[in-house]
């Protein structure tokens, strides 16, 4: 199961440099979709499972994220990285 979904709940600004509080998951949907130059609708396939995410696509979002990839794609509940 994909977690881009939850990577949305809850997070502030900061994680992604900006200085709002909460941000709107239409808007982080947004950001998302113009990080990664796709479509709003692409990211939102992405995010509910309807279509695979390439790997290139993978390690960018997880890189945007801040997350690892095994915690985006539901391997772990840990979200830190390894390094």
């Amino acid at each position: 199961m994909i977690k881009l979904k939850s990577l949305k709940s809850g997070h502030k600004g900061e994680r992604y440099g900006l200085n709002s509080t909460i941000l709107s998951a239409s808007f982080l949907v947004r950001l998302g979709a113009d990080f990664l130059q796709i479509s709003q609708t692409t990211y939102s396939r992405y995010e509910n499972g309807n279509l695979d995410i390439p790997s290139v696509v993978l390690i960018k979002l997880a890189d945007f994220h801040k997350v690892s990839i095994d915690f985006i794609l539901g391997q772990t509940d840990n979200p830190e990285r390894y390094r």
